[in-house]
């Protein structure tokens, strides 16, 4: 083999391994000295055989050569890298997970049987609910401790309404309501870690007269 097609295929090895050839010499002892260029800008001299060694001389020359261009990567090709390494170990693996179907929501209500509500529309007819005031929370109390079951306001309101009932709302005078309004004031400051001041502790416990 010609020192010339040595030097070209020296060339197209430096080439392939990701490196540039910047000088080609012969030393003293008959090798060839390579200049090289990596992807940073580094550059390293290489001795190598003017005539071609066995395929093993050769191999190790191009692992030489690739590893010098693996060490001097442009320094975001070297990020890249890294981080391709990094990131499998770092990144959680996706596990394929069985969606639940949606449980169905169950309703506060209970529902009432036929029977139950027949009973509970027939003691609505003949307990008196006309004759004085009530409220409903009232009305479900004595009509649950009548029948013995449980029952809710829409299913009262329900019978109410078949067996042509309305009730009368209970009424209270104006200084009532205002007495009342006052004690639930008070209990919440006191709840609350509040203060009253006088006039209001005056009011709440009737000291000032509510014309």
């Amino acid at each position: 083999m010609s020192i010339q097609k040595r030097k070209r295929d020296l060339d197209t090895l430096v080439e392939r391994c990701g490196l540039e050839l910047l000088q080609t010499s012969m030393t003293g002892q008959g090798h060839l000295k390579l200049t090289v260029r990596a992807p940073n800008g580094k550059t390293r001299a290489f001795a190598v055989a003017s005539t071609p060694s066995d395929w093993r001389g050769e191999k190790n020359q191009e692992a030489e050569f690739k590893r010098f261009a693996r060490d001097n990567q442009q320094l975001a090709t070297a990020v890249a890298e890294a981080m391709s390494n990094v990131l499998p170990l770092i990144r959680p693996e996706k596990v394929e997970t069985e969606v639940p179907a949606p449980k169905q929501i169950e309703t506060v209500e209970r529902q009432m049987s036929h029977l139950e509500f027949y009973r509970l529309c027939e003691w609505l007819k003949t307990a008196g609910l006309d004759k004085q005031p009530y409220t409903i929370v009232e009305v479900i109390v004595k009509a649950q401790t009548a029948l013995g079951f449980s029952m809710s306001e829409a299913q009262v309101r329900e019978g109410l309404a078949i067996v042509g009932l309305t009730l009368t709302a209970p009424t209270v005078t104006q200084l009532q309501a205002v007495e009342c309004m006052l004690a639930e004031m008070h209990r919440l400051m006191k709840g609350l870690g509040h203060v009253p001041s006088n006039d209001f502790l005056s009011l709440a416990q009737g000291n000032t007269k509510i014309e």
